[in-house]
């Protein structure tokens, strides 16, 4: 997997930005994947992209329900 990224995120701090933008699906635009690099990079930005906002949901009802049944 290495150099499937722009040089750019070649940095953890970068890296952990992009991971933390598409997980969000905020998809800013300022940092992507090197599209033509690796089909394993496509299916890992896009699983990513599918599963942050089904956790953020599973986490906001779990956390909801833990302060209302108190």
């Amino acid at each position: 997997m290495q150099n499937c990224f722009a040089p750019e995120l070649n940095e953890y701090p970068k890296a952990l930005y992009f991971s933390a933008v598409t997980f969000t699906t905020l998809g800013y635009g300022d940092v992507k994947p090197l599209w033509n690099s690796s089909p394993l990079l496509k299916l890992l930005v896009a699983s990513e992209a599918l599963l942050g906002p089904i956790m953020t949901a599973l986490f906001l009802v779990a956390t909801s329900r833990r302060v209302f049944q108190e």
